[in-house]
C-alpha cells in the first residue's frame, strides 16, 4: 500500500517537473506529425494569394464549367522552378474550372465544419490537397471567389501544370488555407505544404500580376 503511494507520488512529481520549471514535452501525436512531415519533400512552386484582393465578376452557383475571372489580383507572390527541376507539363486548360470549384468545394466544407484536417480530390490525373489553420479554421471567403483565384492562377501558368504547386491562402484574421496541386505524374501525397514553408523566398511581379 506504501509502495504504491510513493510510486504514485513519484509519477506525479516527475510529470509535473517540467511544468514548474517551465517546460513543455512535446507529444507523441506531435512529433509523429512532425517526423511525417519531414519525409515530405518541398513542392517546386508557391504562391500567396490573398483572397481579399479578388471578387468574381459575377457568381456563378452550380456551374463547374464557369470562367471567373477576378476584378482584381493585386498581391500575388509566387516563384516557380524551371522545367527540368519538375518534369513534364501537363496542359489543364479545360480542367481550369473544375479544379477551382473541387479546390473551392473541400475549403468551403472544411470551413462550414471547422475541420482543420487535410482533405484531398482529383480530376483527369490532377490531384490536390486542402486543410486550414487558425481559430476553428473557418473563413468567410465565398466560394466563387476562392474557385475564381485558383482557375486565375492557373490560367497565369498558361494553364499548365508543372510539378506540384503550394498556394497559401489568408482572407484575412487568423484563417491561413494551404493548397497542394500535383500535376499528373506526381502524388500528392508525397508533398509537405504548409506553415514550415518559406514562402518569404518567393518574388513578386511579372505576369502574375495583374
Amino acid at each position: 500500500m506504501h509502495a504504491t503511494t510513493f510510486i504514485s507520488a513519484w509519477a506525479f512529481a516527475s510529470a509535473a517537473l517540467p511544468t514548474a520549471l517551465g517546460l513543455s514535452l512535446p507529444s507523441s501525436l506531435h512529433l509523429a506529425s512532425r517526423q511525417a512531415q519531414s519525409a515530405k519533400r518541398s513542392p517546386h512552386n508557391f504562391a500567396t494569394i490573398d483572397l481579399t484582393d479578388g471578387v468574381p465578376n459575377e457568381p456563378v452557383f452550380g456551374n463547374a464549367t464557369a470562367d471567373l475571372p477576378l476584378d482584381k489580383r493585386l498581391s500575388v507572390k509566387y516563384c516557380i522552378e524551371s522545367e527540368a527541376a519538375v518534369g513534364t507539363c501537363s496542359s489543364v486548360a479545360s480542367l481550369a474550372a473544375g479544379i477551382g470549384f473541387g479546390i473551392a468545394g473541400l475549403v468551403k466544407s472544411g470551413s462550414n465544419n471547422h475541420d482543420c484536417t487535410a482533405h484531398e480530390g482529383g480530376i483527369d490525373s490532377v490531384t490536390w490537397r486542402v486543410y486550414a489553420t487558425g481559430r476553428n479554421c473557418d473563413t468567410t471567403a465565398q466560394l466563387e471567389t476562392i474557385a475564381g483565384a485558383v482557375q486565375n492562377y492557373i490560367r497565369d501558368s498558361d494553364s499548365n501544370l508543372c510539378g506540384v504547386h503550394c498556394i497559401k491562402l489568408t482572407h484575412g484574421g487568423t484563417w491561413t488555407g494551404y493548397v497542394t496541386i500535383a500535376a499528373p505524374g506526381h502524388q500528392v501525397d508525397g508533398y509537405y505544404c504548409g506553415e514550415a514553408e518559406s514562402f518569404g523566398k518567393c518574388g513578386s511581379g511579372g505576369k502574375n500580376d495583374a
